[in-house]
């Protein structure tokens, strides 16, 4: 005898549990539900999750299954086939309450974790110099390079946060090292096994003449990350950069981490200044994420033109700047990066000791405040 002590509606007891038998009689009610054979009685092996669906259910077949069909009879053999029966309903039973419409369903299993990523493994030390070798310079223009530099694996990242710089090490004149910041290109985000420096070479430039003179397979030795602005989306409404050659590297760096991430809604406009229009650095670039992103635009200034431009001709001017950067407010933020004659004219430029300095120049005459400009 089987016996379920759970009440369930008549509007559960459904025919999916299927029967395969010999003529045999039965008595049912929606309240109690009783069967009564007197032969062999098999029942499939796919019940359905809705078998046996009554308040009390009781099998007692009379000389058991195995007795009528070979005519006989014996409490062992009615035991034998009461368990097989009662296995097969308590399988119903077990599959209907742990429905998921049940009102207090029995907890699920909960699947195994997945194994946490392994974070990719910075390459940067902060404290101090560490060697990375040249694996190639690609040419952009007569006087500018992208150097790339080779990290210790192909699943290790630099190691640098928004907005950071690194620090490189060379050998100066008289003998003494000379050190000089520099803000990759790459991200974190989507790069690993490399990291690349975007370095225009200048004949009085030290540190650019030395990179410049590596070949591939030498070493150059960095040390970071060197923390500039801590950046957060959405930490501002807008953001203007003000940039000059290449100081588009810090500006590249905050604007891939506002237009890679969905969520970060910052308005962000770029004056980017330069001598020609073939001086112009990653302008493929730019224009192609201006046209990508309706919250990025961008303004072009060179200082001469040999034809037909899309942007200004001359010098970057206190009514260019009015035109093409967000009024003065505590919600938004100028950034300013460049040769020390551009800071001088923008903004002022740092104190020897890389401090942000006295806010000066076109911004000051336009109302912005030392806490509203920010100069890498």
């Amino acid at each position: 005898m089987w016996t379920s002590t759970r009440t369930l509606s008549a509007r559960r007891l459904t025919s999916s549990a299927r029967f395969r038998r010999s003529p045999s009689s039965w008595s049912m009610s929606t309240s109690s539900m009783f069967f009564t054979t007197t032969t062999p009685m098999v029942m499939h092996s796919d019940v359905s999750t809705r078998s046996f669906s009554a308040s009390r259910t009781t099998f007692a077949p009379p000389g058991g299954a195995a007795a009528a069909a070979t005519g006989g009879g014996g409490m062992g053999k009615v035991v034998g086939a009461a368990a097989v029966i009662g296995a097969a309903a308590y399988y119903g039973y077990e599959k209907f309450v742990n429905r998921a419409d049940d009102p207090v369903p029995t907890p699920a299993k909960k699947p195994a974790a997945k194994p946490a990523v392994e974070e990719a493994p910075s390459a940067l030390v902060a404290d101090q110099f560490v060697k990375f070798p040249l694996e190639k310079a690609i040419e952009l223009s007569h006087d500018t390079k992208i150097y790339r530099f080779k990290l210790p694996s192909e699943d290790h990242k630099l190691g640098l946060p928004v907005a950071s710089c690194l620090v490189t090490k060379g050998p100066g004149p008289e003998g003494k090292d000379i050190v000089r910041p520099y803000t990759p290109i790459t991200s974190d985000k989507d790069t690993r096994g490399h990291f690349d420096l975007l370095i225009k070479v200048y004949d009085k430039g030290n540190m650019s003449r030395y990179i410049d003179s590596l070949k591939p397979g030498d070493s150059l030795e960095v040390k970071g990350p060197i923390s500039k602005l801590p950046y957060q989306a959405n930490m501002k409404k807008n953001i203007s950069m003000i940039a000059g050659g290449t100081g588009i590297t810090p500006m590249y760096q905050v604007l891939r981490a506002i237009l890679d991430n969905p969520e970060d809604k910052t308005k962000v406009s770029l004056i980017f200044c330069n001598k020609s229009q073939e001086d112009i650095l990653m302008k493929d670039v730019l224009d192609g994420l201006a046209k990508k992103h309706s919250n990025f635009k961008v303004h072009y200034i060179v200082d001469k033109s040999d034809g037909p431009f899309d942007g200004d001709i001359g010098y970057i001017t206190e009514k260019i700047i009015k035109k093409h950067t967000a009024e003065p407010s505590d919600d938004s933020l100028v950034l300013v990066c460049g040769p020390p004659g551009f800071y001088n004219v923008v903004s002022g430029g740092k104190t020897p000791d890389y401090k942000q300095g006295e806010l000066k120049g076109f911004l000051k005459e336009l109302g912005f405040t030392e806490e509203q400009v920010f100069k890498f």
